[in-house]
C-alpha cells in the first residue's frame, strides 16, 4: 500500500497583511474579540470531552499521534482552536489545557500508539521532565487497565463516551462514588 503524501501549501510573500492593518479594522469582527460562548471551566470541560471523545475526533487524534505529533502539541491545538472560535477566553483555555492533555494521552495509550511522544520539549531535558512523563504514562496505563482489552480504533460510541468519563476532572458516576 503506497503512503499518501500531504501536499504542501505554497507561500506567497505578497499575499500577506500590511503591518498595522489589524489596527484599521473595525473592533469586534474576530470571534475572540466578542464575549465567549462559555464562561465556566465546568461547562467548557463537558463540551470539550464530548468533542474529543466522538468517533471521528478519536480517529483523527490517533492518526496524528501515530504520525509522531506529541500529545502536548495535539492538546495545545485543541485548546487554541476553542479560543480562536470564541468558545472561551484565554484564562479558561489555560485551566482546561491539562484536561485536554489527559484526554489526548488517554486516547493514545488506549489506542496502543507505538512510540507515543508526550511533550514538545527537546530530548536533552533534565531528570524532572523524565519523572513527569513517567507519571503521565502511569496515569494513562491505569486508564488502559480500566478499559481492558477494548479496541479503541473500532470502538462504538458508548465505549468512547465511557473513556470521556474516566478523566480526572470528570464527574464521578453514581456507582463509583458510593
Amino acid at each position: 500500500m503506497a503512503e499518501q503524501q500531504i501536499p504542501e501549501m505554497e507561500y506567497d510573500e505578497f499575499n500577506a497583511p500590511i503591518p498595522g492593518q489589524s489596527l484599521t479594522d473595525d473592533p469586534g469582527n474576530a470571534k475572540w474579540e466578542n464575549p465567549p460562548r462559555y464562561a465556566e471551566v465546568g461547562e467548557v470541560s463537558n463540551v470539550l470531552m464530548k468533542k474529543i471523545f466522538n468517533k471521528r475526533s478519536v480517529k483523527n487524534i490517533l492518526m496524528m499521534l501515530e504520525a509522531g505529533i506529541p500529545v502536548e502539541g495535539v492538546a495545545r491545538t485543541i485548546v487554541f482552536a476553542g479560543y480562536a472560535e470564541g468558545q472561551y477566553n484565554p484564562d479558561v483555555g489555560v485551566l482546561i489545557a491539562r484536561i485536554a492533555f489527559e484526554a489526548v494521552l488517554t486516547i493514545g495509550v488506549v489506542g496502543k500508539v507505538k512510540n507515543l511522544k508526550i511533550t514538545l520539549k527537546p530530548k536533552d531535558q533534565d531528570k524532572n521532565d523524565f519523572e513527569f512523563e513517567m507519571g503521565q504514562l502511569k496515569f494513562a496505563k491505569e486508564i488502559a487497565e480500566k478499559m481492558g482489552s477494548k479496541d479503541i480504533k473500532n470502538a462504538d460510541e458508548s465505549t468512547i463516551e465511557e473513556m470521556g468519563n474516566m478523566s480526572l476532572m470528570a464527574r464521578p458516576n453514581t456507582e463509583e462514588s458510593e
